[in-house]
């Protein structure tokens, strides 16, 4: 079972999102509205917190042959979470939590766009409904021959909105997928009709 805490406002909730039976939800956000099905405004958005994790309890063992197995109320860690705007990199053992805590926790509670590398598919069965009902639009790009219903991305649709120029857009795209080599001695023909038969392949698209 996921096991999330609901922090917002110094108020703790209970607001299991769908797929997540059981769960808790972490909801570190300054905006509690967004875990109410409203958007955040954009200012706070850019505030939102990041779940890393709890703070390791360093106590000194109990006195006998046995510690205690159970938590007593009130005494959960403190919930660790990170304003800041640098790049991120967690380092953990094989079924260690990286996924079902931090990931799966901004993955619910992020108020903002959020952009996942899910390789096995966890963070969107857990967290795609959940974010649909608070409004947002989630978007799947499945790269596993089709085993989920998901979307797909097209860069020729965005190149249609570049302009009427479709030889010169058709040319820069393919000029962006073939890398030319620095140094002087190597044959440039098959290069060069490599760059020109996928700029003719994307100016057939376009039109």
């Amino acid at each position: 079972m996921l096991e999330m805490v609901a922090v917002a406002g110094g108020r703790s909730i209970e607001a299991p999102p769908d797929g997540c039976a059981g769960a808790r939800l972490f909801c570190l956000a300054p905006g509690f509205a967004a875990m109410q099905g409203f958007a955040a405004p954009r200012h706070e958005r850019s505030m939102a917190p990041l779940l890393l994790g709890r703070r390791l309890v360093r106590s000194r063992p109990p006195i006998g042959f046995r510690h205690a197995t159970t938590v007593s109320p009130g005494t959960e860690p403190d919930a660790i979470a990170y304003h800041g705007d640098a790049p991120l990199i967690t380092f953990a053992a094989t079924g260690g939590g990286k996924t079902s805590g931090p990931v799966i926790c901004t993955a619910c509670a992020y108020p903002g766009q959020f952009i996942c590398l899910d390789v096995k598919g966890e963070a969107y069965r857990l967290s795609a409904e959940h974010r649909r009902a608070r409004g947002q639009d989630v978007h799947l790009i499945d790269l596993s021959d089709g085993k989920i219903d998901g979307d797909c991305l097209n860069p020729l649709d965005m190149a249609v909105m570049l302009g009427d120029a479709v030889a010169a857009v058709a040319r820069s795209i393919a000029a962006e997928m073939v890398e030319r080599p620095t140094s002087l001695n190597r044959d440039f023909f098959w290069i060069d009709w490599s760059e020109t038969m996928l700029a003719v392949g994307s100016a057939y698209q376009l039109t």
